[in-house]
């Protein structure tokens, strides 16, 4: 298939601006804004200039005195607020946010061109769908300033700053969030500095390509560490349930070692094979340390069952496999999100898992309560899951290290 010109490209993505403009002045969308706040989200990217076409032999001169032509180093830097507001057009699939972009800066030898304020355009554009659907695309616009006003001239609108990135149906980004947008992920990344004198056009690539030289060991190491936490919960269900069975604790105490064992296994073994590809881990911790810590986390949850009065064992037993469950699942959400990040995946994973562990956790009161059981005081859910949401931050914060 035939690749299109950057013009082609810059024309069509300004149209499809103009487009969702005149839908916002129909008032056929809502304006909405992102409910959660995050931090800003910074990019940088590096690439060659593929093209200089400026109307004046003075101007292009002066441009590439500075290091402008074509075959240059480029480097890209922008900001973005997660939390701008945006538009939804539902005919095309379309999201577009407004004021979006903090900052933006392009840079060829000793020429920038970067946003400025007052500016009549701060807009991102974004697609995203499944195999077969219109493809992934993020378009960024800005107006800006640039060195000597080599483009520009005199012209009160300064420059065009333009990026755009597209890729297959499905395989560009993970959404229409603006943390949903990773560079890495699209095939074509492409950009224009333009005005009334002529444009550089350049291409780009991802300047720290793949995951950090971290990321798979951390991925494993919090994989494992899901394990673990899943198993200590279970010894602890089985052994709540049926405590005179084991009235010393020595059966509950060799089934914790039995997972911490499994555990400091699989975690070594990632070290290992980490430094073996000459790659590190997040934490210099050995993997006795971290049990120790995450056994004073646990420790943490305990002392809330321990509040439990009457302790009825149905319901601690309950309570402890729904704690295993949102540990396992929130934990290798965690390490997912090292390799593929997403706050807006992560979010939603953590917060479908402390549902289910409130749910469970609920029922198994009613259900006590049904039986006769009469608590005082009333057992603390919230303070429960509280404390697993506590001791899985805790296995993320030691995997990552300081």
């Amino acid at each position: 298939m035939t690749k299109p010109s950057v013009d082609a490209l810059f024309e069509s993505c300004w149209a499809r601006q103009r487009r969702l403009a005149a839908v916002l002045v129909l008032a056929s969308l809502c304006v909405c804004a992102e409910s959660a706040s995050a931090d800003d989200l910074q990019y940088t990217l590096s690439g060659r200039v593929t093209r200089v076409l400026v109307n004046s032999r003075t101007a292009q001169s002066a441009l590439a005195h500075l290091g402008v032509s074509a075959g240059a180093a480029v480097r890209i830097d922008w900001t973005v607020d997660p939390n701008a507001p945006f538009v939804d057009d539902p005919s095309t699939g379309v999201r577009g946010y407004v004021g979006a972009i903090q900052a933006l800066a392009i840079t060829v030898g000793s020429w920038t061109a970067q946003g400025a304020d007052p500016n009549s355009t701060n807009r991102i554009l974004i697609t995203h769908g499944p195999p077969n659907d219109p493809p992934d695309t993020m378009e960024i616009f800005r107006n800006g300033i640039e060195t000597d006003n080599l483009l520009s001239g005199g012209d009160p609108n300064g420059v065009q700053l333009f990026l755009r990135f597209d890729s297959p149906a499905g395989s560009g980004n993970d959404g229409v969030a603006l943390d949903q947008q990773q560079p890495s992920l699209f095939r074509d990344r492409n950009g224009t500095v333009a005005s009334v004198d002529g444009e550089v056009d350049f291409s780009m690539v991802v300047s720290n390509p793949g995951p950090p030289p971290t990321a798979k060991c951390r991925m494993s190491q919090l994989a494992a560490a899901a394990v673990m936490c899943k198993a200590t919960f279970g010894c602890l269900a089985k052994n709540a349930k049926n405590p005179a069975s084991d009235p010393q604790g020595v059966k509950l105490a060799a089934c914790r070692l039995r997972a911490e064992g499994s555990f400091e296994a699989s975690f070594d073994k990632a070290a290992a094979t980490a430094a073996r590809k000459g790659l590190a881990c997040g934490t210099s911790e050995t993997s006795a340390q971290f049990v120790t810590h995450f056994d004073t986390g646990v420790d943490d949850v305990l002392a809330v069952a321990a509040t439990i009065n009457p302790p009825a064992p149905a319901l601690l037993a309950s309570w402890y496999t729904a704690a295993g469950a949102m540990c396992s699942v929130a934990a290798k959400a965690e390490a997912k999100n090292i390799s593929k990040p997403s706050q807006t995946n992560l979010d939603q994973a953590r917060a479908t898992a402390r549902a289910k562990l409130t749910a469970a956790a609920n029922k198994a009161v009613a259900k006590a309560e049904s039986q006769g059981v009469t608590f005082d005081p009333a057992p603390d859910v919230a303070a429960f899951v509280a404390k697993i949401d506590a001791l899985i931050d805790d296995l993320v914060s030691e995997v990552d290290g300081p």
